[in-house]
């Protein structure tokens, strides 16, 4: 009999209604302390299906339960027999544009002979220190659209790769260079690229004192660094850097440590939290700012659970964070992050979400729930090296100011609240570094880090009871405070905010 993991909710809410019962009927069911992880407890729901729980927030609170997969397939998204709902565990990445996204496939599968294929090889170098750049990858395409070109390779010591092409192929149509993690160099970007037998390339490191996007449409802040608003960042883990105000947070991956918050291996997260609140060689939004880091990507994970996150979440409203973070994302619906997020807002905290990086597509979730605050990403000309790989994510959809424009990758709709800046963004990465990145992951901090700052400035709201109403009115203030910039609502929903 084949097991799956489900998530358990009460009938109601997060933490259920004690005038329905189902927080008496939650309490029943074992509440898994850390001690006890190794005896897990047993259920026996409906008196057939048997579960075990693995991990729970609180007696009352959401489960992580262990039972017969054919049997929560058919009970996950109703209610169950009791006061109980079943949901299945879905995963989030984070939203930023990878390497790993870009993966041409084609020329491998198609029929040619050994003698129709000729190698081009790549040399890459620091463009300051001439020292070869190990670890880049180069992703080469035919065709971008369709996703066709060759197998992506990756530098050696001497900072040389490989390509194979097909010599019928005089062109390179998009060339696409990442540099190595933590993402220090800002990468190539080349069209059109006639075929020669070797390419060389220097790559330019990031100077965090160069100015950004960021920079270029946030000149200034507001926020006062003394007014104790503190903002949550659900992510990948937050590594200390001097920069960074970092006060505290929690690993919420199961099996890990509760105190090790800080980086996954992933730079995601702490990328993130510099747009926030960065004070140094680059200034976040709100630079300064208390900050707490909730780890929900285990160590070396491409994805964190449904559940890890929805711990996060609540976590951050225990610990009264005022504005939380979640630059993560998925394509289809998720009712247990609805209710977390649902849960946070009715206790005074502002959910901030990224759209997601479909190239177009819909607002994805948790971003397109009403309760959550929905961010896509724009850019701005002359931010970048020309010809860097930000380059790759300008496109023709220009606001009032031609240098502007709607990001190549960013999800649009109706159900978008805000816009920010997020191609090509300088902010703090693991090691004490400085890097770029781009994505509706670095335009969503920027409209948190405004958040933040407008909540420093009113103190009767900051100190306002943690209810409903005092997160919809910060919202309020956010959107009377936005500007479209020339720009649709379907791109930039009440446009970007003023901080």
């Amino acid at each position: 009999m084949s097991k799956a993991h489900f998530v358990l909710l009460p009938k109601s809410g997060l933490f259920g209604s004690a005038e329905q019962g189902d927080a008496d009927a939650m309490r029943a069911i074992p509440h898994v302390q850390a001690a006890e992880r190794a005896l897990p407890a047993h259920l026996e729901m409906a008196g057939r299906h048997a579960i075990r729980v693995l991990d729970s927030v609180s007696e009352v609170g959401p489960k992580l339960v262990e039972m017969d997969q054919s049997a929560g397939h058919a009970l996950a998204g109703r209610h169950v027999p009791g006061p109980y709902r079943l949901f299945h565990v879905k995963y989030y990445r984070p939203a930023a544009i990878h390497p790993k996204d870009f993966n041409p496939k084609g020329l491998a599968e198609a029929q040619v002979s050994n003698a129709d294929i000729e190698s081009l090889s790549f040399t890459l170098t620091d463009s300051v220190t001439g020292n070869p750049v190990v670890g880049a990858k180069i992703a080469a395409y035919v065709d971008f659209s369709k996703q066709k070109g060759s197998p992506p390779v990756v530098t050696d010591n001497s900072g040389t790769a490989t390509v194979l092409w097909l010599k019928t192929i005089p062109t390179i149509e998009s060339l696409y260079i990442f540099s190595p993690e933590p993402p220090i160099y800002w990468g190539i970007y080349r069209t059109n690229l006639a075929v020669t037998g070797s390419f060389s390339f220097a790559i330019e490191p990031v100077v965090p004192t160069s100015g950004d996007g960021l920079t270029a449409l946030f000149p200034k802040t507001n926020f006062l660094a003394d007014s104790g608003v503190l903002a949550g960042i659900v992510d990948t883990g937050v590594a200390q850097h001097p920069a960074l105000n970092l006060i505290g947070g929690e690993n919420l991956v199961q099996g890990e440590e509760a105190g090790d918050y800080g980086s996954s291996g992933n730079p995601h997260g702490t990328h993130v939290a510099g747009l926030v609140g960065a004070k140094g060689l680059m200034q976040g939004i709100a630079p300064g700012v208390k900050l707490r880091s909730y780890r929900v990507f285990g160590k070396g994970a491409e994805n964190a659970t449904n559940f890890a996150i929805l711990k996060g979440v609540n976590a951050a409203v225990r610990d009264n964070c005022d504005v939380v973070n979640l630059s993560l994302g998925v394509n289809e619906e998720d009712k247990v992050l609805e209710e977390a997020i649902t849960h946070a807002r009715n206790h005074g905290a502002v959910v901030i979400s990224a759209a997601g990086n479909d190239y177009g597509a819909p607002v994805g979730y948790p971003a397109s729930y009403p309760i959550c605050v929905a961010v896509s990403a724009i850019g701005r000309v002359g931010t970048f090296p020309k010809g860097s790989q930000p380059d790759g994510d300008v496109t023709s959809r220009h606001g009032t100011d031609p240098l502007n424009f709607v990001a190549a990758f960013s999800n649009i709709g109706k159900s978008l609240d805000f816009t920010g800046p997020g191609v090509g963004l300088i902010s703090t990465v693991p090691g004490n570094a400085y890097g770029q990145m781009s994505g509706t992951s670095m335009s969503c901090p920027v409209v948190s880090g405004c958040a933040v700052c407008i909540l420093s400035q009113d103190g009767a709201l900051l100190k306002a009871k943690r209810d409903r109403k005092r997160s919809d009115k910060l919202v309020a203030k956010l959107k009377k405070s936005a500007s479209l910039l020339g720009f649709a609502p379907t791109d930039v929903g009440n446009g970007i905010p003023a901080c």
